[in-house]
């Protein structure tokens, strides 16, 4: 899976905002940063995820190269493929944990929006809230969609074990492996597009709401 990308942190002092609107901004800039915070946890699996499905990769390949007649030599690197898969699938749990944990974090910050005033903000806050929540609820498909094609790797590392299989069987389940893996490039690639609009939505709100900003990291 590419490398998703991550919430932008973001230092900010509030400069403008009256006082009636001080306690809310400053509580709702306060939980937002905790949950990009919450969020290191998520984003510190996507390397090791890519390295993991770049090694797999490497071992298909290797498999290839050596043609089916070496039976020994493809299940062993058959079980080595397999055994990195589920180190994958672990990294999955914990970067979905790690998504959940901020998803909560994200729960506790939207009545903070209802305290807010005026058209103008109000106008900021609503599709940020729209875009984050269109955005986990994109992650829920996307962690799905890479389940399916776990399995789908899991049942070719499974045919690369028999004793006797064709190019013609391997040929089928990488067809249907490619199908899935596209289904969720796509999907990746619009959680990633939620992801920036957030990031661009939540500097706006900010703006608005009179906090001058500094972008720590992205």
């Amino acid at each position: 899976m590419s490398i998703q990308k991550g919430l932008t942190l973001v230092v900010a002092c509030l400069l403008l905002a009256c006082c009636s609107q001080r306690e809310a901004v400053t509580s709702i800039y306060e939980g937002l940063e905790r949950v990009a915070s919450a969020e290191r946890a998520f984003e510190t699996e996507q390397e090791p995820l890519a390295l993991l499905e770049k090694k797999e990769k490497a071992l298909y390949e290797t498999i290839l190269s050596l043609g089916l007649h070496d039976t020994a030599k493809r299940q062993e690197l058959a079980i080595k493929a397999e055994e990195s898969l589920e180190e994958r699938e672990q990294h999955l749990t914990r970067e979905r944990s790690g998504l959940y944990e901020a998803k909560k974090t994200f729960a506790k910050v939207l009545p903070l929006f209802e305290e807010i005033e005026g058209d103008s903000l109000k106008g900021c806050a609503a599709p940020l809230t729209r875009t984050m929540q269109a955005r986990y609820g994109v992650y829920e498909q996307l962690y799905t969609q890479y389940e399916r094609a776990l399995q789908k790797d899991r049942e070719l590392y499974d045919l690369l074990q028999s004793d006797a299989i064709s190019f013609r069987q391997i040929q089928k389940q990488i067809e249907e492996i490619n199908r899935e893996y596209e289904q969720v490039l796509q999907l990746n690639r619009l959680f990633n597009n939620y992801t920036e609009q957030y990031n661009v939505k939540k500097e706006k709100f900010y703006k608005s709401a009179g906090l001058h900003i500094k972008r720590e990291r992205l």
